[in-house]
């Protein structure tokens, strides 16, 4: 297996080549991945991990309440899954090495990959070495080690290109410029139901005496 590049010539219309690439992109599942366990997405996203509801119940004379500033402890997310909803284990990055919430806790026993930047954003090194001791560790324990999968992902800087070359066991497919938002199936609701679900349990947790 290699990499297939989908893109055609240069569309004005993002909807367009959005639209392009998803006829382009049945044909290849249809083709060589029947199997929707066999198919992967994998998206970027920041997280505020300790911001607070902006509202508060008051008396009705206290209309509002100055002097509060929202945390900001910010991380990036690496989320990701398969057709049938199977997810990967997600990487966090954050700025400290060892944050000082994890105490004395092995952070190889996280249920999450834990990686460390200065400015916790997602870096080509982090992404690549993702790949190599994460993905395809899992996908080999999930499919076996002759495992054949497509990986979608969009064409962000820190996705570098040569990682289509790095392992004849998976396609991997670069959405077009500019059609993230219409077709990156991690966008479709996916991330952003994390992110509900995420600080409704932080605000409850807040709350638990």
């Amino acid at each position: 297996m290699t990499s297939i590049n989908l893109k055609g010539e240069k569309e004005s219309n993002d909807a367009v080549a959005a639209e392009s690439f998803k006829r382009k992109l049945t044909k290849v599942i249809a083709k060589y991945y029947k199997d929707p366990t066999k198919v992967y997405n994998v998206d970027e996203t920041g997280l505020c991990t300790n911001k607070l509801p902006t509202r508060t119940y008051a008396s009705a004379n206290a209309l509002s309440r100055g002097g509060f500033k929202q945390p900001k402890t910010r991380v990036s997310l690496l989320l990701g899954g398969n057709m049938e909803g199977e997810k990967l284990k997600p990487v966090v990055i954050g700025k400290a090495k060892r944050p000082r919430a994890f105490g004395n806790m092995q952070i190889s026993s996280l249920p999450v990959y834990y990686e460390a930047q200065s400015n916790a954003w997602m870096s080509s090194q982090i992404f690549w070495r993702w790949f190599l001791e994460h993905f395809i560790d899992e996908m080999e324990q999930r499919h076996g080690e002759s495992f054949e999968v497509c990986l979608i992902m969009d064409n962000c800087s820190s996705h570098p290109p040569m990682i289509a070359d790095l392992d004849h066991r998976v396609m991997v497919l670069f959405l077009p410029p500019n059609t993230t938002a219409l077709i990156q199936p991690m966008d479709q609701g996916v991330i952003a139901n994390f992110k509900v679900k995420y600080h409704d349990m932080l605000y409850k947790n807040s709350f638990i005496i």
